[in-house]
């Protein structure tokens, strides 16, 4: 995945303790959330990166491919699910 550095904002108790809010510094400025929560059964994971500034569009741009290529590393079957038009 592309390398991400920041402060640890919050890491989440209570009813948010599987959370992690990341203010980051590089690639970019911008904030990071990682987030797992139970879906009726199944465990879900969430990771949101917002990048604020004028080379936000272009990491964007830059990272996407990266990005993806860790997520069908990591989650196969969701990559195949997508590629080919299914819900997964």
């Amino acid at each position: 995945m592309p390398p991400l550095a920041g402060t640890v904002e919050r890491v989440g108790t209570g009813q948010h303790k599987n959370q992690v809010i990341l203010l980051l510094d590089q690639p970019a400025p911008g904030i990071a959330l990682f987030h797992a929560f139970d879906c009726g059964g199944p465990v879900m994971a969430s990771i949101n990166l917002y990048l604020f500034g004028d080379s936000a569009a272009r990491i964007v741009v830059r990272d996407t491919p990266l990005w993806r290529a860790w997520m069908n590393a990591q989650f196969p079957s969701a990559a195949t699910s997508t590629a080919t038009g299914a819900a997964g």
